[in-house]
């Protein structure tokens, strides 16, 4: 088995077990809908004969960052075309403040947050969840962050976040960044998986 293989191997299993737990502790989207896939799934979000997800994802932050969602906005759409991705470049300093007070679904990022602004999503946006999804040129990461509160009401959200884990390899080399090793891919993979459960 070669090392792609292997590596696309652990991706879907981590990948089938984060959509297990996803739908833990969290109301579907509209809470009168079926709750199990025998019972229909008008939302898709049992990924089933429904209609599927809805909504447009703000997305504003780095160059860097902007590319690799623009490309995994693009290739989620065929799975769910009634999502949208809406990106715009901004300060990394702006995106993040706009994604803390609700303005923004996900911030592309190339440095690490500072304690400062970690806090400020906490008190805000009950907490920011970070995921290091590619290395820039120079090796800044490039990190696709949004809050607790994002994940917990917008099922889109957590759909292409999860997509773009998933296809981190090929998303990061058509948009010009370094891929991640399959370590740092899991870690993230389990930032995701420990957000997800947390909510």
């Amino acid at each position: 088995m070669t090392r792609l293989a292997a590596l696309l191997a652990v991706l879907a299993v981590l990948g089938a077990t984060a959509l297990l737990v996803a739908g833990c502790g969290r109301s579907r989207p509209d809470d009168s809908a079926a709750t199990t896939p025998e019972q229909g799934d008008p939302t898709g979000a049992f990924g089933g004969d429904g209609e599927g997800l809805e909504g447009t994802i703000r997305v504003a932050g780095a160059p860097s960052g902007l590319k690799l969602v623009e490309l995994a906005g693009r290739d989620f759409r065929k799975e769910e075309p009634g999502v949208a991705v809406s990106a715009q470049g901004a300060p990394v300093e702006d995106a993040i403040g706009r994604l803390c007070s609700g303005r923004l679904d996900v911030a592309a990022v190339d440095r690490p947050l500072s304690a400062a602004e970690r806090k400020a999503c906490e008190a805000r946006a009950d907490g920011a969840v970070e995921l290091h999804v590619a290395d820039a040129p120079g090796g800044r990461p490039v990190t696709l962050v949004t809050t607790n509160e994002v994940l917990f009401e917008r099922f889109e959200v957590e759909g292409l976040l999860q997509y773009t884990l998933d296809d981190a390899e090929r998303l990061a080399r058509e948009a010009g960044l370094e891929p991640l090793s399959v370590d740092e891919l899991d870690e993230a993979q389990t930032a995701f998986e420990q957000a997800l459960a947390g909510i």
